[in-house]
């Protein structure tokens, strides 16, 4: 009977632990009542799309021939049906602004229908329907097959249909040429960058646990010189960790659309955000299992609920200049996720992804800033600093 001793002795170690034991029992059911209080009532959003009508087309010719306004209207008909939402259609007067609002994420899908002479005689005209999008996306597959059913049900309801119309897809960058593996390079990247709350943190916990704080201390050091020494020594990690996905990728056959300058200036605001995501998990832990633990919570909550691994439906709180705000837009590995997808896919440019990096930047400053208020009240509150 020595293994029931043994058996009870490793209940009683496990019950004085009593933090280490709340992690282990009570984290899925707080992802199970999170997920409940976020989606148990929430209403599907509707799809964004902007379209660009070059030239007042009559999408089946003469004066009682159906419009792009009938056009639309159909179209919302159908992916209301299918989608159970009906989406947001606006009307914009240039290719250029449905470019930029295409690639700022204001909208999923545009639509640009232009008018092209096959003859001199004006009956003989062709009409295009440009498909613009993310051609990865659902949303992008399921716009092609409303608008060919929208379209097949006008020709059906016109008599004298003259003009024929055609549907061409345009997708953003290199979307139209991605395969599955380099659809989830953007995600694995920002995995890499999450791995920082795990090694920043346990770095502060282990300079606590073996006493180097202390003889710190004793140099003056204040708390916000080891803060910012530690979290910058964390970042030359953090960089290579990225650099080496992002070159393992491209040998594996990924393919950049975008400035990887810009790519390095997303990522480095990211890198600065969870390091001080890190830093508040340290200054919560008192030895290297909590912090572990704690670590892998926040893990977790990054990879499940920024969307880079996982779908997630998008949850809107409040809108501020015409742009969605909802409770995951507080994690940065959110923003990295949708920034790194736009440049390196969609190959979008630094004004493009500013909304991105500068929620990345206010993140930095706001995460670091928690971190070292509670450093201060608990790792170096013995040195009355």
């Amino acid at each position: 009977m020595k293994w029931f001793f043994i058996f009870k002795h490793s209940l009683y170690r496990q019950w004085r632990d009593k933090l280490v034991l709340l992690l282990t029992l009570l984290t899925a059911p707080f992802f199970v009542l999170l997920y409940w209080l976020l989606f148990g009532n929430q209403s599907v959003q509707p799809m964004g799309i902007i379209v660009f009508d070059s030239s007042a087309v009559h999408i089946s010719g003469g004066q009682s021939g159906m419009t792009v306004r009938g056009l639309t209207t159909e179209l919302e008909d159908i992916l209301q049906e299918a989608n159970s939402v009906k989406p947001k259609i606006v009307y914009t007067q240039s290719i250029k602004q449905l470019n930029h609002r295409l690639l700022s994420g204001d909208f999923s899908i545009g639509l640009v229908l232009m008018e092209s002479n096959k003859s001199p005689d004006s009956l003989n005209k062709e009409t295009i329907i440009e498909v613009y999008g993310n051609a990865s996306t659902f949303e992008y597959q399921l716009v092609n097959l409303g608008l060919k059913m929208a379209l097949e049900k006008s020709m059906n309801q016109f008599s004298g249909f003259t003009s024929p119309v055609r549907i061409q897809q345009k997708p953003l960058g290199l979307s139209g040429s991605r395969t599955p593996f380099e659809m989830y390079v953007p995600g694995l990247i920002v995995f890499a960058v999450i791995m920082l709350i795990f090694s920043s943190s346990m770095a502060v916990t282990r300079e606590v646990e073996t006493g180097t704080l202390v003889r710190l201390a004793m140099t003056r050091a204040s708390a916000f010189d080891i803060m910012v020494g530690i979290s910058s020594a964390q970042l030359v990690p953090g960089f290579l960790s990225v650099a080496l996905t992002y070159i393992a990728a491209m040998a594996l056959g990924f393919h950049n659309a975008g400035s990887l300058v810009f790519a390095l200036v997303l990522v480095a605001a990211a890198c600065l955000s969870n390091v001080g995501i890190g830093m508040i998990v340290a200054s919560l832990s008192k030895n290297l299992l909590v912090s572990f633990l704690l670590s892998s919570v926040f893990m977790f909550l990054l990879i499940l609920f920024s969307g880079i691994i996982f779908p997630r439906p998008d949850i809107s709180w409040i809108s501020i200049a015409g742009r969605s705000i909802g409770p995951f837009d507080i994690l940065p590995t959110t923003h990295l996720g949708k920034g790194l997808e736009k440049i390196l896919t969609l190959g979008a440019s630094l004004n493009e992804i500013k909304y991105e990096l500068s929620i990345l930047l206010i993140s930095s400053l706001v995460f670091f800033s928690i971190g070292l208020l509670i450093f201060r009240k608990t790792c170096l509150s013995f040195f009355n600093r």
